[in-house]
C-alpha cells in the first residue's frame, strides 16, 4: 500500500472521528459537519483508486481466494441467522414437544377461545418497575392465548403512568383484592378480574365468567346431615363451593322440607353426604325432577343411616351399601378401606382426560375413603343408558362389615368395582357416586379428586368448556434396576474411564517417542 493510499484512509478515519465526537458529545448538527461527512467516502474512494493494482493483485492470490470463500460462507451464515431471527420476531410461534404439553394451552382454553364471537382484551396493570418481573413472566402465557385465537388482544399498562386507565378498570375492586399486578378480562363490556395466582386456569375461568351472560345454578340439598357449603374445616364443602363459583356457577342450598318444590331455575340438584333418611315426599320430588329432564348428583357414603338406595333404585342404580376394600396398592397414611379409583371411561367428558392407573403411572388416581359398590339395576327401564365412569383396581373386593375385611379378603372374589356411574333417560341425567368424601375439603386436592368433582357438575350443566384444567406436571421416566444390572452399571462406570485413560496414555507415549 502506497503512502498516499494510507493518507486517504487516515483522512477518512479522522473525518469519521470528528463527526462522531461532535454529534455524540455536543448533541448538535451544524452545516459544517457536511464537510467531514463527505470526506469519509471520498478518502476511502481515493485510497482504492491510488492503490487499485495492489488490491487487484491481492484479490488474485490463492490464499485470498480461499479466505474470500470462507468469508462468503460466514456472510451467508450471518444472513441466514438474521433471516431466521427476523421471521422469528415477525411471526412468533412456539412448538411443544413435551408429552404433557407443558408449553401449550389446555383443550378447554382453546375451546373457549374458539367459541368467542367478539374481541377479548386482557389488560395487565402493573405498579411500576418493581412489578415488571411478574409482568414479564406473564408474557409467554399470553402469547399462547394470542396464537390460539386472532380475537385476543393483550395490553400492558403501567398503573403509575396510565393512572386514568387504572382508575377506570380497577375502581370497582376493593384495596384488599388489588395486587402489584392485576389482570382484567374485557369482553363485550363485561370486565372480570383474574384471581391469584394468575395462571392459565384462573385466566380462562375469568374469560368464562366474562363470556357467560347467565350463570348456572346448583342447589345443594340440606336437612339430612349433609356437610356445610360454607364450612372451611376438613369436613366442609367450602372449597368445592368456591371452585364452582369461580367456574361461573351459582351455588345455593335447598331444603325440600320447607320449600316443597325444586326451583325452576335449577340447573343441577345435588345430594352430597347425607347422614339421615330422606322423606318419601323428597324422593318423589327428586324422581319427578329427573323424569322431567332434570340433572342430579347423588354422592352418599356407605354405613350411614340414610335411605339413598330407595332413591337410586328408581334411577336405575343399585347402591350396594357395602365397603369396597383395596389391600394391594395402599397409599401412605391410608388403610385398605381407602380405595383408589384407577379405571376411567376414556370417551366420557368427565373422565376422558384421565389415564387409568398402572404400577408405573399412578398420577391420575382418585381417592375414596369409604366407598360403596354401584351396579345397574337389573329391572331398570330399557330406555336408561348406563356409563361406568370410575372403577376400582382389579384386585379390589367388597364386604358388608369392615370388621370382617381381613378375613373376607382371603376368600373374596377380586374384580373391578364401579364407584361412580352415570344414568341417562331422555333429557334427564344423574351421576351417582358411592362416596362423598372425595368432595370434602380434606380430600379435594388428593389425586384428581378436584378435577373429577368439577367435571361432574360441568358435564351435567352441559358446560363442557368449564371442565377443570388439571395442572400439568412433567412426565417422569422411571428406570428400574435389579441387583445384577446395578453391579454392571457400577462396573462400566469404573472400567470405561480406566480403558480410555490407558488407551490415551499409550497413544501419547507413542507420539512422544516418534
Amino acid at each position: 500500500m502506497s503512502f498516499w493510499g494510507k493518507v486517504g484512509y487516515f483522512v477518512s478515519g479522522l473525518s469519521l472521528l470528528i463527526l462522531a465526537l461532535v454529534v455524540q458529545v455536543f448533541n448538535i448538527w451544524i452545516n459544517f459537519l457536511y464537510i467531514p461527512l463527505a470526506m469519509v467516502p471520498l478518502g476511502i474512494l481515493a485510497a482504492l483508486v491510488i492503490d487499485h493494482r495492489f488490491y487487484l493483485e491481492f484479490l488474485t492470490m490463492r490464499t485470498t481466494k480461499h479466505g474470500m470463500n470462507m468469508g462468503a460462507m460466514i456472510l451467508l451464515t450471518l444472513a441466514l441467522l438474521v433471516t431466521v431471527n427476523y421471521f422469528g420476531a415477525r411471526f412468533d410461534r412456539t412448538f411443544d414437544f413435551t408429552e404433557e404439553k407443558l408449553n401449550s394451552l389446555s383443550e378447554q382454553s382453546r375451546q373457549i377461545l374458539q367459541e368467542l364471537t367478539g374481541e377479548v382484551s386482557f389488560r395487565v396493570f402493573y405498579a411500576g418497575s418493581e412489578a415488571a418481573v411478574t409482568r414479564d413472566q406473564l408474557r409467554p402465557l399470553f402469547q399462547l392465548y394470542r396464537q390460539a385465537s386472532p380475537r385476543v388482544r393483550v395490553h400492558f399498562h403501567d398503573a403509575l403512568v396510565e393512572a386514568h386507565l387504572a382508575q377506570e378498570y380497577l375502581a370497582g375492586l376493593s384495596p384488599r383484592d388489588q395486587a402489584a399486578v392485576m389482570i382484567i378480562v374485557d369482553y363485550e363490556g363485561r370486565r372480570v378480574p383474574v384471581e391469584n395466582p394468575m395462571g392459565e386456569q384462573e385466566i380462562t375461568t375469568a374469560l368464562i365468567r366474562a363470556s357467560r351472560s347467565a350463570n348456572n345454578i346448583i342447589y345443594f340439598l340440606t336437612g339430612h346431615g349433609e356437610p356445610d357449603l360454607e364450612e372451611a374445616g376438613a369436613l366442609g364443602l367450602s372449597v368445592l363451593a368456591q371452585s364452582l363459583r369461580e367456574a361461573a356457577f351459582e351455588v345455593e342450598t335447598l331444603s325440600l322440607l320447607s320449600r316443597g318444590e325444586i326451583p325452576p331455575d335449577a340447573s343441577i340438584v345435588a345430594l352430597v353426604g347425607p347422614r339421615t333418611a330422606l322423606l318419601e315426599e323428597e324422593i318423589q320430588l327428586l324422581l319427578e325432577y329427573f323424569r322431567g329432564g332434570g340433572r342430579l348428583v347423588v354422592a352418599a357414603d356407605p354405613g350411614q343411616r340414610h335411605n339413598v338406595p330407595l332413591l337410586t333404585k328408581p334411577l336405575g342404580v343399585e347402591f350396594a351399601n357395602n365397603f369396597v376394600i383395596n389391600d394391594t396398592m395402599l397409599l401412605r397414611g391410608r388403610g385398605a378401606e381407602s380405595v383408589i379409583g384407577a379405571g376411567y371411561d376414556p370417551s366420557h367428558p368427565v373422565t376422558r382426560d384421565f389415564r387409568s392407573v398402572t404400577a408405573r403411572d399412578q398420577r391420575f388416581f382418585s381417592l375414596f375413603d369409604l366407598v360403596s359398590e354401584l351396579n345397574p339395576d337389573p329391572q331398570a327401564d330399557e330406555s336408561m343408558e348406563f356409563t361406568e365412569l370410575v372403577r376400582s383396581l382389579p384386585e379390589a373386593y367388597s364386604v358388608s362389615d369392615l370388621a370382617q375385611a381381613v378375613e373376607a379378603g382371603e376368600r373374596a372374589t377380586r374384580r373391578p368395582h364401579t364407584l361412580i356411574m352415570e344414568v341417562r333417560q331422555g333429557e334427564g341425567a344423574v351421576i351417582v357416586a358411592g362416596d362423598s368424601d372425595f368432595m370434602l375439603n380434606r380430600a379435594f386436592f388428593q389425586g384428581v379428586n378436584r378435577d373429577l368433582a368439577l367435571n361432574i357438575f360441568s358435564h351435567l350443566a352441559e358446560q363442557s368448556d368449564l371442565v377443570s384444567i388439571r395442572p400439568r406436571l412433567p412426565a417422569g421416566s422411571t428406570l428400574t434396576m435389579t441387583q445384577q444390572t446395578g453391579r454392571l452399571a457400577i462396573l462400566l462406570a469404573v472400567l470405561l474411564p480406566l480403558v480410555l485413560l490407558i488407551y490415551g496414555s499409550v497413544i501419547w507415549f507413542r507420539r512422544r517417542g516418534a
